[in-house]
């Protein structure tokens, strides 16, 4: 997915918005930050791994640390056109609940839910 805004409005989202959230994690390799997760309550707010890092663990390891901190059901929202994303939400339970439209990005999204077995 290409990011729709400049590296100024992501360092500010980042350096704004991020402390905002009830917990952060950040997965580092070499010292170098190569996916960042956020959740507040049973919301996934951001998963993102860096696209050179994807497909080796990384983004299943935050996932699972996750649900270990959760009661029972986790959401989030993933753009329609990511199908990676799609993909590997998928491969991990969860389910797709409806389809709507993110206004800030401009873009069609996906509600996905997972509940613990």
């Amino acid at each position: 997915m290409p990011w729709p805004h400049g590296l100024f409005e992501a360092r500010a989202f980042l350096r704004g918005a991020l402390p905002g959230y009830s917990d952060v994690w950040v997965a580092c390799d070499a010292g170098d930050v190569v996916a960042v997760a956020t959740q507040r309550g049973n919301y996934i707010a951001q998963l993102f791994v860096d696209t050179g890092r994807q497909r080796r663990g990384t983004g299943t390891l935050l996932l699972e640390h996750i649900r270990a901190r959760t009661a029972g059901a986790l959401e989030l929202h993933c753009f329609a056109a990511n199908v990676n994303a799609r993909e590997f939400y998928e491969k991990h339970g969860f389910v797709v609940i409806a389809h709507g439209f993110s206004p800030q990005e401009g873009q069609p999204d996906v509600l996905y839910r997972w509940t613990q077995p």
